[in-house]
């Protein structure tokens, strides 16, 4: 128990003191240890712990892969001198992204191109002072545009730099979307970080500008600003040029370009798309079918969706497209199932070949079903007047001996006709 004083307070007892805890180690642990930070701040934390850790964190032994990002505070205050200085603690970087840094920060140099030998992205926006053309000779002097494209840059994003058209030649093979892609890329998702270049340069006067401001044409891939296409924003259109107005994409002025899209024209409203939008169905055109013609009849989307507007059908058996006029034709019937999961709609000449038999309750409730779908149904038919009814909705039979058709009499011992039928005249038994 613990002994007590004059005043008979409990005096402490001392614990014998042991070594504290320390975060000191030697100089082959803390190498083990920063080989696996990939974080430079938090490489520069540990840096400030001991001699020990400074000195392992400045060696090239020490060094594993990391990303630096410098943004906020960091990129306005960033110069050339404290980025050299950071790159003592990076290993292998990465990914290098620095952003709104002011005159003082010129980019990274040549000389560090040992730093970036597993180099996948680099974002550089905002940073005034950087010229395109260090970037490209720091790419060629790490190999990037001799490097097989499936290893080349995921981003390279410059905006707001000093690139010039001659500097985008190089830098854009640094990446490894082509071009089509990395247009695609950017015009998906403008206001996102997307994957690629996100400059390009004009093919008449030279200008770069970011892609989002740009247009490609699809056929020669050639970008064009604004101004040297003549474009009417008001009037969606350039002079010489062809513009679809379902996913806006775009063919230049050369004879050429405009033959190269199939381009279709909305019968309604007269918009324009191009056969990428009809495949997407943003514009549906009676197309036809190889056994069946159609009458090219086109409505965009948003007409086809106005009263009265035109019905479209698709075979799932050909991929042919018709409208409701050129379907009734077609497909001699209704040969689509709405009773089951199947959902088959067929042309007349798909349904043959495959044996796939559709029924429809055409003088009852009007449902439909397939052989697919519903193979041990039969419905009710009437040899007569060719009436045809579901389970639910048959109406019986009468027998008929003496029949008189079309004024003819016939003799059918046995056959059955049903109540309503109204083509043939009956004598019964």
């Amino acid at each position: 128990m613990p002994s007590r004083g004059k005043r008979g307070t409990r005096l402490r007892q001392r614990r014998p003191r042991g070594p504290r805890p320390s975060f000191d180690v030697d100089e082959s642990v803390a190498a083990a240890v920063l080989a696996r930070v990939e974080s430079p701040r938090d490489r520069l934390a540990l840096a400030c712990v001991s001699r020990v850790w400074r000195r392992v964190a400045a060696t090239p032994g020490a060094w594993g892969t990391c990303d630096l990002v410098l943004d906020g505070e960091l990129g306005e205050n960033v110069t050339d001198e404290r980025f050299e200085r950071l790159m003592l603690y990076c290993g292998d970087v990465k990914h290098l992204e620095v952003r709104n840094a002011w005159m003082d920060f010129t980019g990274p140099r040549v000389s560090l191109a040992a730093k970036f030998a597993s180099l996948t992205s680099v974002v550089l926006t905002g940073c005034e002072s950087v010229d395109g053309a260090s970037i490209v000779e720091l790419m060629k002097e790490i190999g990037m545009t001799t490097r097989r494209k499936k290893d080349r840059l995921r981003r390279l994003h410059l905006a707001g730099c000093m690139v010039y058209d001659t500097d985008l030649r190089t830098l854009s093979a640094c990446v490894f979307l082509g071009r089509l892609d990395n247009f695609v890329a950017c015009k998906k998702s403008p206001d996102e970080p997307h994957d690629g270049i996100d400059l390009w340069a004009c093919r008449i006067c030279g200008d770069v500008m970011p892609i989002w401001k740009a247009a490609m044409c699809v056929s020669c891939l050639d970008a064009f600003c604004v101004d040297c296409l003549n474009y009417d924003f008001d009037a969606h259109e350039a002079e010489g040029s062809r513009w679809c107005d379902g996913c806006e994409a775009f063919a230049c002025h050369k004879p050429i370009c405009g033959e190269a899209l199939h381009w279709l024209d909305c019968d309604e409203c007269h918009k324009t798309f191009c056969h990428e939008c009809a495949s997407e169905w943003r514009i549906h055109v009676c197309w036809g079918s190889d056994a069946d013609d159609g009458c090219l009849r086109a409505v965009c989307e948003d007409c086809h969706d106005k009263p009265p507007g035109l019905i479209f059908f698709y075979c799932e058996g050909c991929d042919g497209r018709w409208c409701g006029e050129c379907w009734n034709d077609v497909a001699d019937g209704n040969l689509m199932c709405d009773d089951g999961d199947c959902d088959a709609e067929m042309c007349r000449a798909c349904a043959d070949a495959s044996e796939h038999e559709f029924f429809c309750c055409h003088d009852g409730c009007g449902k439909t079903w397939c052989s697919e779908c519903d193979p041990d149904v039969e419905p009710a038919l009437c040899m007569f007047c060719a009436g045809m009814w579901c389970e639910e909705c048959d109406p019986g039979v009468r027998s008929v001996e003496d029949t008189l058709v079309d004024g003819v009499p016939a003799k059918y011992s046995g056959d059955e006709c049903c109540p309503t039928c109204e083509v043939t005249e009956f004598i019964f038994s």
